[in-house]
């Protein structure tokens, strides 16, 4: 573990750095009753992080499932998907509902998630992307041994999104070195 990694939360790995704890009490703080929608659970510790800061229910979404992950999860307001993250009914539905959404995309492709999910948001909705960085050039001078190892989604990805969906950035200064990409539709 390198020292900007995050601890674990309930014994489950978080697999963030330690900067998300500031950005989402935050980002918490002007987004209440919310749909929280997570594609991609990994060991399920963001998805506690997550309940914990933001005190209401998150709706999480991977193709793979974790006994141990899901008997944690019985102590918290988490509903588990196990089902393929794209073309997802119930992704689509939970976006679709009256309340303000904030889906993040944190599965194994960033980009096609953000590029699928992306035209469906409402006005005021977020869409955010870990293991972010402008730029690979920002990523390896900035991030890398600093803040965060992976880098798997840029500014390329999702530029044509900003003005094809009405996208603009948001509280990116928030989550830059916590490695998200965040966007608020307009």
């Amino acid at each position: 573990m390198n020292d900007f990694e995050h601890k674990n939360v309930e014994g489950l790995a978080i697999v963030q750095n330690i900067y998300i704890d500031d950005a989402f009490t935050e980002l918490s703080k002007v987004s209440d009753n919310v749909n929280i929608i997570e594609l991609g659970t990994a060991a399920g510790g963001l998805t506690i992080l997550l309940n914990k800061i933001f005190q209401q229910r998150i709706y999480t979404f991977d193709n793979n499932k974790f006994d141990k992950t899901l008997e944690i999860f019985k102590d918290y307001d988490i509903r588990f998907f196990y089902e393929n993250i794209f073309d997802n009914q119930n992704v689509r539905e939970l976006i679709s509902e009256k309340k303000r959404c904030i889906l993040l995309c944190d599965g194994g492709n960033k980009c096609q998630e953000w590029n699928e999910y992306a035209p469906l948001l409402k006005p005021n909705d977020i869409i955010m992307a870990h293991d972010y960085s402008k730029d690979g050039t920002f990523f390896y001078n900035k991030i890398r041994e600093k803040y965060w190892n992976f880098h798997e989604i840029d500014d390329l990805c999702v530029q044509d999104s900003y003005k094809k969906y009405n996208l603009i950035p948001y509280m990116q200064e928030k989550f830059i070195y916590a490695v998200w990409k965040i966007c608020i539709k307009k």
